[in-house]
């Protein structure tokens, strides 16, 4: 099985994080054009990732808690850093 390479696949998501909530997305626009059929939603205990039936790539990422489960300050950090600490989540549950 081949790896997702973080950075390939991401270098155009949307990575968003509310301090607040401590909700950690990170998403390809198509996540909003997406039929529900079109894609298989995984869910773990604190992930939640979308997977294009098609290409069985993930395009949509979901992490609760992400301070306590990457145990670092993701607002800190520039978007290439923040893919390489998502990667193996991707590689881990963003598979069919």
């Amino acid at each position: 099985m081949n790896k997702i390479n973080a950075i390939k696949l991401a270098k155009d998501w949307y990575i968003t994080h509310d301090p607040y909530s401590d909700l950690f997305q990170a998403y390809d626009n198509v996540a909003f054009n997406n039929n529900k059929k079109d894609f298989v939603e995984k869910k773990y205990k604190d992930i939640r990732v979308y997977i294009n039936k098609k290409t069985s790539l993930p395009f949509f990422l979901e992490i609760t808690n992400v301070y306590e489960q990457l145990g670092v300050d993701i607002d800190n950090l520039v978007k290439l850093d923040i893919l390489k600490l998502i990667e193996p989540y991707l590689n881990k549950y963003g598979r069919l």
